[in-house]
């Protein structure tokens, strides 16, 4: 057939062409110039009947010297190239091919599918709307090394089936692109005036675009980016884009792996819900800008080259502007930076202090959004920064350039990896940082200017440098079990190295993430602030190590009223070597507790003491130092406690214990240990059937 001389132009209906079954036997549609779809368009999200045009056999496009125009005017309206007769079977015959390397144009604000492979050979150009891609070889001949161009519209890679058999079960999987150079020109992509509020109305769309929703198969672009500005591009209402930096972006449930190196004098801006991974070393030398979604970085490099001069490269957490948001349901959408691979672990990554990275606030992405992409219970996201790993296998970060938090925010990721902000972090005083997900989050830097509230909802703090929250204004560990879109979880703050002190006070209300404690030491460190016990928790220490608590300890109306205890675990040493205020019940399940004042426990009348080595943890002891006097508490003992030297011991001086000691337990025997000086016991001992030793050379 001939349409011409130069133009076709099409209408809404179920199809043009014929079912050709092999490539031998098809007729090629031939037009010169360029092929129109003017109709109306209804939906900017999926092809029906009403709104799209599906051609169904070979067409042969172009004439020489010539570009070739497919021009989509309505935003709404699709025209679909498709070989897939039957759903997702396809057909043995070329989709498009040219006559003379012509370049193909995409124009008009509708959308264009190539939805079956290509044999073209010339450049590919979006100037407007959207060109969708779902064939591995819908962008022409792999055998030819040939540039796309996106410049005022979006590129989007694409699941594997537009047929019309297949209209509202289109992911099938994510087109994989090779041997195609792209060309982005700044600009955010397509912005939609169709769709649903909040959702992808007037939210930009980004240049290079991905879905891939139900499918696992990533997208993935394999060929070169460059990221060319364009100051005069169309500007984001509430996203200021003045040096005309380049975009990508990818939908909700998908991901895109960028394998080529970016490249370019431009910055990158990320949108989208969805994934983008940067998977390669690539030099382009702009800034970052995140503003839904995530953007996730597995290459030491994956950011650019670093600036020449003193200035910094800036990576910015931001959010979709509040403007285009559904105004009745005007619910944030943050964006989330990401280190790490999610399928390979085992992997350090280092990146250098050149960088700044600015986190504007925000979770991150809701793990899952709720409505209107699924009916399931929306749940909060793992955090604005976030270590990513398998489960299995976790992945570590170093992230050395500066971190400046510019309102409420958190620091998270998957479980089990460590993430660790070796450069210096700022937070106003008005504001909190909280630590999020199963994982640990390292701070090794003085923090001067972190100022406001820290909060360990889950996973684990490590603090490496006594001053890394030196003037942070409170600080909180919780364990709580939320419902959703709250998330649950239980916090650790760890202290690791030698020397190391902290003058903070504290709100404990935490057992703990890796069973050391809500409040625990690697090495031997103190904590001189005040603590306050907020509900049932931990301190810990592990094996060889010691937490020297030289502060006071008390509990807060809250812990008294859940019947809260405080519970001694791992097999190092916690130390207590002040008076403190504490009146809650105290059960020693591992290691040691030395007390060294009279009133190390509380003054007034207390909560009993449990010493019990019936649980899995280890042998616990409870022990005594420097001539105290412990007359306020009652005394539970179990087991012959660490090392054998007794669950009771007084390790120096002349020490006494003036109440009751009840001997009860699974193990049958109870040991009181003396290493020297002398141990009185003036408090009834009932030991019931268990058996009594002494320990050591004392008395």
């Amino acid at each position: 057939p001939q349409f011409g001389p130069t133009t076709a132009t099409t209408s809404p209906g179920p199809t043009l062409g014929f079912y050709p079954t092999a490539g031998a036997s098809a007729n090629a549609l031939n037009v010169q110039t360029q092929i129109n779809a003017v109709y109306s368009g209804s939906s900017a999200s999926f092809p029906d009947n009403t709104n799209t045009n599906w051609v169904y056999m070979p067409v042969k496009i172009g004439q020489n010297n010539s570009d070739f125009t497919f021009n989509v005017a309505n935003e709404g309206s699709w025209l679909v190239f498709s070989n897939r007769i039957n759903g997702d079977v396809e057909a043995n015959y070329t989709s498009i091919s040219n006559v003379n390397n012509n370049k193909i144009i995409k124009r008009g604000s509708g959308v264009l599918v190539f939805d079956g492979k290509n044999s073209y050979q010339g450049v590919t150009s979006v100037e407007n709307g959207v060109l969708v891609v779902s064939n591995d070889q819908g962008l022409g001949s792999s055998a030819v090394n040939a540039n796309v161009e996106v410049n005022g519209g979006t590129l989007r890679l694409s699941s594997s089936d537009y047929s019309q058999n297949a209209i509202g079960n289109i992911y099938n999987g994510g087109a994989q692109i090779s041997n195609r150079n792209l060309i982005l020109l700044g600009g955010d992509g397509f912005v939609p005036t169709l769709g649903t509020a909040g959702i992808n109305i007037g939210i930009p769309q980004g240049s290079l675009d991905g879905m891939t929703a139900l499918s696992s198969v990533p997208n993935q672009w394999n060929g070169t980016v460059t990221l060319v500005a364009n100051p005069s591009a169309i500007q984001t209402p509430g996203a200021p884009n003045p040096n005309g930096d380049a975009s990508v972006g990818q939908q909700f449930g998908s991901t895109m792996e960028i394998n080529g190196a970016i490249g370019g004098s431009a910055g990158l801006r990320k949108w989208g819900m969805g994934t983008v991974e940067l998977t390669q070393a690539n030099t382009f030398t702009g800034d970052v800008t995140i503003f839904n979604g995530f953007l996730n970085a597995q290459n030491n490099a994956a950011l650019g080259t670093l600036p020449q001069s003193s200035s910094l490269k800036q990576i910015v957490v931001s959010q979709v502007p509040v403007n285009l948001l559904d105004p009745n349901n005007p619910t944030p959408q943050f964006g989330a930076f990401t280190l790490g691979d999610s399928n390979v672990g085992g992997q350090s990554y280092i990146f250098g202090a050149g960088y700044q990275l600015v986190i504007q606030g925000g979770n991150g992405p809701d793990q899952n959004p709720g409505l209107p992409f699924t009916n399931s219970q929306r749940l909060e996201g793992l955090g604005a920064f976030q270590i990513i790993s398998p489960s299995s296998n976790p992945n570590s970060a170093d992230w050395q350039g500066n971190v400046v938090i510019q309102d409420d925010a958190s620091i998270g990721g998957t479980p089990g990896g460590t993430l660790k902000i070796s450069g210096s972090i700022s937070l106003s005083a008005a504001d909190t940082l909280e630590k999020r997900g199963s994982n640990t989050l390292t701070l090794s830097a003085s923090n001067s200017n972190l100022l406001g509230k820290v909060l360990v909802s889950s996973g684990n703090l490590k603090l490496t440098n006594s001053d890394s929250i030196v003037n942070a204004s409170s600080i909180k560990v919780t364990q709580t079990s939320a419902s959703p879109p709250g998330l649950s979880g239980a916090g650790s703050l760890q202290i690791e190295g030698t020397g190391l002190n902290f003058t903070n006070n504290i709100t404990v209300g935490s057992t703990g993430f890796t069973g050391l404690g809500g409040l625990q030491s690697i090495g031997v460190n103190s904590w001189s602030g005040a603590i306050t016990i907020d509900q049932t928790s931990s301190f810990g220490a592990a094996a060889g190590s010691e937490l020297q608590i030289l502060g006071n300890i008390t509990q807060s109306a809250n812990a008294t009223t859940l019947n809260s205890q405080l519970i001694k675990i791992g097999a190092g040493t916690v130390k207590i070597n002040s008076p403190t205020t504490l009146t809650l019940p105290v059960s020693v399940q591992e290691g040691t507790l030395l007390l060294q004042n009279s009133n190390s426990l509380g003054s007034t009348s207390a909560g009993a003491i449990t010493v019990s080595t019936s649980g899995a943890s280890g042998p616990a002891t409870l022990a005594l130092e420097g001539n105290i006097s412990i007359s306020n508490r009652s005394l539970n003992l179990d087991g012959n406690g660490v090392g054998n030297l007794g669950a009771l011991r007084s390790i120096s001086g002349n020490n006494s214990w003036a109440t009751n000691i009840t001997l009860a337990g699974t193990s049958l025997s109870a040991g009181i240990g003396v290493d020297q000086g002398t141990l009185a016991v003036s408090g009834k001992i009932d030991g019931g059937s268990t058996t009594l030793r002494k320990e050591g050379a004392g008395i």
